[in-house]
């Protein structure tokens, strides 16, 4: 069973709470601006739906292109030190 070492940040604590403009969000997200708004421009398409076999529930699952992973710093070597955790596009 894998331990859950993701932290939980307030709202207001986000890196993405209060920004007001695209160009920072991009800056923040380490896309290009142009993607962001492709993105935006494709709507609904960013997502796969489909029905559950067993449930039948509507499942919206994101495109690739729409999920963030989270990984471990490069280069840390210190295992006493917690990875430092950031987002990549």
């Amino acid at each position: 069973m894998s331990k859950n070492t993701h932290k939980r940040v307030s709202v207001r604590g986000s890196a993405l709470f209060g920004l007001t403009s695209p160009r920072r969000l991009a800056e923040k997200l380490l896309v290009p601006r142009s993607t962001l708004e492709r993105l935006v421009n494709a709507g609904d398409g960013n997502y796969l739906v489909r029905a559950d076999r067993k449930s039948g529930r509507i499942i919206e699952e994101p495109k690739p292109q729409l999920k963030l992973s989270i990984s471990a710093s490069p280069g840390s070597s210190h295992k006493s030190r917690r990875p430092n955790t950031y987002i990549q596009a």
